[in-house]
C-alpha cells in the first residue's frame, strides 16, 4: 500500500494536460470544489488567472479558502484566481458566464 506522500510523487511522473489559453469555472467550494481545485493545480498546465471560483460563501472567506490552496499547491506563484461571491441561478446565469468562451470549462460542484 502506498502512503499519500508517494502517490503526490506519482502524479509528477504524469505529463499534464494543457489547458493552453482556455478558462476554468468553477462552481461550489464545498466538499467537492477544494479537492478538485487542487487537484487542477496539480494535474494540469492551467496559469492561476485562467480559473474563476464562484460559491455562495462570503467572498472573504472564500478568498482566504482558495489562496490556501493556490499556496499548497504553488508556493511560488502569486495569487491570480478570481474568486466570486455570488448565488447563480437561472434567471442571473448569463450574467456570471458572459465571459465564457469556445473550449472553456464550467464545473459545477455545486448542490444547489
Amino acid at each position: 500500500m502506498t502512503t499519500l506522500e508517494e502517490r503526490i510523487k506519482l502524479m509528477d511522473k504524469f505529463p499534464k494536460f494543457d489547458f493552453k489559453d482556455r478558462h476554468l469555472w468553477i462552481v461550489g467550494q464545498g466538499a467537492i470544489g477544494p479537492s478538485l481545485l487542487y487537484s487542477i493545480l496539480n494535474l494540469f498546465k492551467i496559469k492561476q488567472k485562467q480559473i474563476t471560483v464562484i460559491d455562495l460563501k462570503p467572498l472573504e472567506q472564500l478568498q482566504k479558502e482558495v489562496k490556501e490552496i493556490a499556496k499548497i499547491v504553488r508556493p511560488d506563484e502569486s495569487f491570480e484566481i478570481e474568486v466570486l461571491s455570488a448565488h447563480i441561478k437561472q434567471d442571473n446565469y448569463k450574467e456570471y458566464f458572459e465571459k465564457v468562451s469556445e473550449g472553456d470549462v464550467i464545473v459545477d460542484c455545486a448542490i444547489e
